[in-house]
């Protein structure tokens, strides 16, 4: 199907990327300073409470070309011409059209001497006065009459302040140049750069719609480097978050009801009510303690994947060495699977390179004793997958 003329997606674009930009230039900003949305301007810089920089962003899917009679010329034109007329447009101030097109010859020419002298400037507004005049272009005769209706003195004061940072990144390039900003703030490439990536994007996009008002929304570098810094903390900690550690599982008799799997792999050792417990305890914890990292933590459903194939080949090869030895012994076969078991339960094994806690450890070795196939990963008996069968 061809796209409807009515499609929004140029419009939905040009929202994202505008508040993208808006986080891009918060992320490069210093202390004190603040980034607005919808203030002032498409996003406003400050600092002190001072507007330093004003932003008209103007994103576009196809290439293209700002130029002296472009839309997206006299349409910022008009937003800080109306912006003086309301409360004053200081002298210092940066006026900043940054947008994904080109910019023509002759309007980076003109732009450029406009800031060397009075007279350069001059030239530039008469040519703008003269577009103005001239008109052409019914669209834009609000924009060409509040030029002409501005004293020359804020028009002058408009052009010396202006800048256009053309050819910028489109909405998706723009996330490598926000990874690149990361890097230089010193965030490792890799699992850890994309969290935080998203992590950061995720809070600012969050907090934008959840502070916009009718004046806008702001938010302060101070927040973002306090975001930063939580998210640096908590991917990189030296230990995993636990909160189920010591949390009681199902009574004995009431998990023995049910019977599940890691229970029937226990009572093929004639394992004591104790050591049953202890087994349900552990289980759901780690149940209870993966499910909330897998809830919070972007890569936790890889880590958790590679350690459980990490428990599961700790135990082949601890089994393997067992079992060798049970050829020279006369232990019977719940002694060996016991043996087995304790070795497994002494097993940390690690989480994104960091140690495992004990309930995650050995309880993720029952949960792979639990598991749906036939036979499960793993099991305590030298004869688990043949006795498990049995439904006695």
């Amino acid at each position: 199907m061809a796209p409807s003329v009515h499609n929004a997606a140029h419009s939905l674009a040009g929202y994202l990327w505008q508040v993208r930009r808006a986080f891009a230039q918060l992320l490069s900003a210093d202390f004190g300073q603040t980034i607005g949305i919808e203030t002032d301007d498409d996003y406003t810089l400050t600092s002190g409470g001072r507007p330093v920089l004003l932003f008209q962003a103007k994103h576009s899917f196809t290439a293209g070309q700002i130029g002296l009679r472009s839309t997206a010329l006299w349409k910022s034109l008009r937003v800080w011409i109306d912006l003086a007329n309301r409360s004053g447009l200081a002298n210092g101030i940066g006026l900043n059209i940054t947008t994904t097109a080109s910019v023509e010859y002759e309007l980076s020419q003109s732009l450029s001497a406009a800031k060397t002298s009075a007279e350069a400037v001059d030239a530039v507004r008469a040519q703008l006065d003269e577009i103005a005049v001239t008109g052409g272009n019914a669209s834009l005769a609000k924009a060409h009459g509040a030029w002409l209706s501005a004293d020359i003195a804020v028009r002058e004061l408009v052009l010396r302040s202006l800048t256009i940072e053309a050819d910028q990144a489109d909405l998706t390039a723009l996330q490598d140049t926000i990874r690149l900003q990361l890097l230089r703030l010193g965030i490792r490439d890799g699992e850890g750069l994309v969290r935080i990536f998203r992590g950061l994007t995720g809070w600012f996009q969050t907090e934008v719609e959840r502070r916009l008002d009718a004046n806008g929304a702001l938010i302060a570098f101070d927040e973002l480097n306090e975001q930063l810094a939580d998210l640096r903390s908590y991917w990189t900690l030296t230990s995993l978050p636990v909160a189920h550690a010591a949390a009681p599982g199902p009574l004995l008799e009431v998990e023995r009801d049910k019977m599940p799997q890691y229970l029937r792999q226990m009572a093929l050792l004639n394992a004591k009510d104790a050591e049953l417990q202890a087994a349900i305890n552990m289980f759901h914890r780690a149940t209870n303690e993966r499910s909330q990292w897998l809830n919070s933590r972007i890569t936790a459903s890889a880590s958790l994947a590679a350690f459980d194939a990490d428990l599961a080949n700790t135990w082949s090869a601890k089994r393997q060495k067992i079992e060798r030895r049970g050829q020279d012994s006369e232990s019977d076969e719940q002694t060996r699977g016991f043996a087995l078991y304790d070795e497994c339960m002494d097993y940390r094994g690690t989480i994104a390179g960091i140690s495992a806690p004990a309930h995650v450890a050995n309880g993720s070795f029952h949960m792979l004793a639990d598991d749906s196939a036939s036979p499960p990963p793993l099991g305590w008996h030298p004869r688990y997958a043949e006795l498990l069968e049995d439904p006695t």
